[in-house]
């Protein structure tokens, strides 16, 4: 969607969603309009009105502008003296020197922008030259396969999404997931999060915090959204768009595989391709790569905890209460023995949606620790593999009453079967 929208337009495209006659996800599909868009535009409606809808003047707005060739060459210096460190370093020294010339401040967009249009060579060669080791740098794809997969929360046949990440110097796969729809900054996170702790494919002690973690072919916008991964890690991310990879050979491969097995199903669902998948790369892919991974690993840098990683996690918009040192929470009941002193209070929740079996709790901000569901401690289920298990519930129940109780005691149940 190139065009810019006015106040009027913006109002009459979510009037049908304000008239409850249509869902924000169609209305999203329907013009073109991302999501997150669209509900910041019914946010800001709710709040002021149409007055809500008019383009807001960004604080930064034309600060790029008002820097001079001093700043700038400055900036340019900065990078060609280490084109391996992150932006961020870069950007905390520009607004330094700025500040010392008594300059306008920039913003880390601004810094972004005149880093990434920078000698394509000279920034070629940097990243080539900094992989001589394992870890050194994670790549990410969000790519779609030329199938179709049985979605059983909408009884469609979608074409899914490999989202993975690969070592770039040994070729082995970090981590995976499946979804219905390309990878968004949200994802990304959780995956890169689950490529640092979560053992996927092997025992052998190979996981651990890149130096660099490419982002291949997505649109990330603004990039001020990439801070908190580099100033928390701290670590070196990058964009790269429209580039030839040497990893595309896996991706036909793959899917050509997948092709042939999913003939032999009836119907091909979710669970059907995240098993193909994770046996293709556990027996045909890593096997190979493992040793070249495992042997040329230099300065290991491994999380001090899952805590460090807190920021990588979604924040759930609403609290839940707390009642017998519980909580309920996408209809399963979380534990934990620090919930008995804020019975009857409401508290906040920080969640994975790529495992579901615990959740973080927050009381006014503060940490209390982690609640669990102790029926699901050893397993790792997804967030969609539970409302699928969770929608075929209610289907066995339609037209009937099902309590809270009897839904929960059902959904372990056919969590444990599957």
């Amino acid at each position: 969607m190139g065009k810019k929208i006015d106040l009027e337009n913006k109002f009459e495209i979510i009037k049908p969603f304000l008239e409850k006659k249509k869902k924000l996800k169609e209305i999203s599909e329907q013009n073109g309009i991302p999501y997150s868009t669209l509900k910041r535009w019914v946010n800001n409606y709710k709040k002021n009105g149409k007055d809500g809808l008019k383009k807001a003047n960004r604080s930064d707005k034309n600060k790029h502008r008002s820097l001079n060739d001093e700043g700038i060459n400055y900036i340019k210096k900065l990078y060609f003296q280490n084109p391996n460190q992150n932006i961020l370093n870069i950007y905390e020294n520009a607004v330094e020197f700025l500040t010392s010339k008594n300059q306008k401040n920039i913003s880390y967009d601004t810094v972004y922008r005149i880093v990434n249009n920078l000698d394509p060579f000279v920034k070629k060669y940097a990243d080539l030259s900094s992989v001589t080791h394992s870890n050194d740098r994670f790549e990410f794809f969000s790519v779609s396969l030329d199938i179709m997969v049985l979605d059983e929360l909408t009884d469609e046949y979608l074409t899914p999404y490999i989202n993975i990440i690969f070592d770039s110097f040994s070729h082995a796969i970090v981590t995976f997931s499946i979804s219905f729809k390309k990878a968004d900054l949200e994802l990304i996170k959780l995956i890169f999060r689950k490529a640092i702790l979560k053992k996927n494919f092997t025992n052998k002690n190979i996981y651990g915090i890149p130096k660099t973690f490419l982002i291949n072919n997505i649109k990330i916008t603004p990039k001020i959204e990439l801070y908190d991964l580099e100033k928390n890690l701290p670590i070196k991310i990058k964009i790269v768009t429209n580039e030839e990879s040497s990893f595309q050979s896996f991706f036909t491969k793959l899917e050509n595989h997948i092709k042939k097995i999913s003939k032999k199903y009836d119907f091909f669902d979710y669970n059907s391709l995240k098993e193909s998948v994770e046996k293709y790369i556990t027996d045909l892919n890593n096997n190979k790569f493992y040793d070249k991974w495992e042997k040329n690993i230099k300065n290991f840098r491994e999380s001090e905890s899952e805590k460090e990683l807190n920021f990588l996690l979604v924040k759930s918009p609403s609290t839940r209460k707390v009642i017998d040192s519980r909580v309920r929470f996408n209809n399963l009941i979380y534990f934990s023995p620090v919930l008995s002193e804020y019975n009857n209070q409401n508290i906040s929740i920080e969640y994975n949606p790529l495992s579901v079996s615990q959740i973080n709790i927050y009381f006014e901000d503060k940490l209390l620790g982690v609640a669990v569901c102790n029926e699901l401690i050893d397993k790792e289920i997804s967030l969609y593999e539970l409302k699928v298990i969770q929608r075929t519930i209610m289907i066995n129940h339609l037209n009937k009453k099902i309590n809270q109780s009897v839904f929960f005691r059902e959904t372990i149940k056919l969590i444990n079967d599957n």
